[in-house]
């Protein structure tokens, strides 16, 4: 989530200090240097979009990776793709192909709260995006924490990750209980899961954050026992292919093949799709990279009751498997960012717009309610900074 709220300055030229800046600026690390990268500084989902595209438009296509170099390296290749760019046109060969590039998870955040929004408004009928986020989810947590830091500093990056998001989160949910009455005490603390009912009720709504926050809360744990962080780093696909393996006989232990109305929401039985996002994550090779999505399929189809649902799930992540980058023209591209940086706050906030139109306007319904998050994103942005901040110390 997050925001990318301030348009880059694409006119600050293309210097290892110029991205150093952009790395303090975005991550409120102002001891940043010009050996430092964004993994390295902390960098976390939050920050990424906005980084991205503040870097993208400064140094131009930015290579795969790209979260793990440093600004020293970064400039040292923008230059040379520059350089080799100017000795094509000089030669008569293709100029720089027109649009952006976008992460591919990036754009994977930015359809799904489409998905989410514009189904529950009535606009669309295209439900599976939240299950989708999940595994998007797990995808950011391995590439931005669990990385090759220290073990402490997992654990501290990791709880700052879950910070960034919970805070916000039971502030908005309080606040909105304690005004309407609408939602129980435990659904501010993502605990309906636990104590709520089994059938739907309002409080399930926001089963995708209480999902996602716990799983987080239960890897980043694991990985703080010490001989957990040693198998991990010493078989970086296998120690999650491990891990996918037990949340997929956990998910059919739990339902069978096909989940309850709220199994579905459940943190135990979607766990596995957390896990798969990590897998994905650290596979290198394209065996690697069709056994995640493989193992997506045997997980996901039947287990939610609806073919589309589960294809639009199995679909996106065989996406985010095989395809590093998409590039999209420049104002489709803007959009996308705009939306996966707020994705999360667009999901907390759209309960409180589309009801009210989504009967009569439901294109109004999931505009406004993608407004309001985006609003709140902002709103936040110094709040989750500060977390961020505070944690990184």
């Amino acid at each position: 989530a997050g925001s990318t709220g301030v348009v880059p300055d694409t006119s600050a030229p293309a210097t290892a200090e110029a991205v150093r800046d952009q790395l303090a600026l975005v991550l409120g690390r102002p001891d940043a240097s010009v050996d430092d990268s964004f993994v390295g500084l902390g960098g976390d989902s939050l920050s990424y979009v906005e980084l991205s595209t503040r870097l993208d438009r400064m140094l131009g296509d930015l290579p795969p990776g790209w979260h793990t170099r440093s600004a020293t390296e970064l400039t040292h290749l923008a230059g040379r793709a520059r350089r080799g760019a100017e000795t094509s046109d000089n030669d008569g060969g293709p100029h720089r192909r027109r649009g952006a590039s976008v992460d591919t998870s990036v754009a994977l955040r930015a359809l799904a709260i489409l998905l989410i929004v514009g189904t529950h408004a009535n606009l669309l009928t295209i439900p599976g995006g939240a299950h989708l986020l999940l595994a998007v989810a797990g995808f950011n947590l391995a590439r931005f924490h669990l990385t090759g830091r220290p073990r402490p500093e997992r654990l501290r990056l990791g709880l700052a990750a879950v910070a960034q998001v919970a805070v916000p989160s039971a502030l908005f949910i309080g606040g909105v209980a304690a005004v309407t009455g609408m939602y129980d005490a435990p659904t501010a603390l993502f605990l309906n899961g636990l104590l709520g009912r089994d059938s739907w009720t309002v409080d399930w709504q926001f089963w995708f954050l209480e999902a996602l926050l716990w799983s987080t809360v239960g890897i980043v744990g694991l990985m703080a026992v010490p001989w957990v962080d040693r198998l991990d780093r010493r078989a970086p696909f296998a120690f999650p292919l491990g891990l996918v393996a037990a949340a997929l006989v956990l998910r059919f232990a739990w339902t069978g093949v096909e989940a309850g109305a709220t199994e579905r929401y459940t943190l135990g039985p979607v766990l596995f799709l957390v896990v798969l996002g990590w897998l994905v994550a650290r596979a290198r090779t394209l065996p690697q990279r069709l056994l995640a999505v493989a193992l997506t399929a045997v997980g996901t189809v039947g287990f939610l009751g609806d073919l589309q649902r589960e294809l639009v799930v199995v679909g996106g992540v065989a996406v985010l498997a095989l395809v590093a980058g998409l590039r999209l023209p420049q104002p489709v591209a803007s959009l996308a960012a705009l939306l996966a940086s707020a994705s999360l706050w667009i999901y907390l906030t759209h309960w409180q717009v589309y009801p009210h139109l989504e009967m009569d306007h439901p294109f109004l319904a999931t505009a406004l309610s993608l407004l309001v998050g985006i609003g709140y994103a902002r709103l936040m942005q110094p709040l989750t900074r500060r977390l961020a901040r505070l944690t990184r110390a």
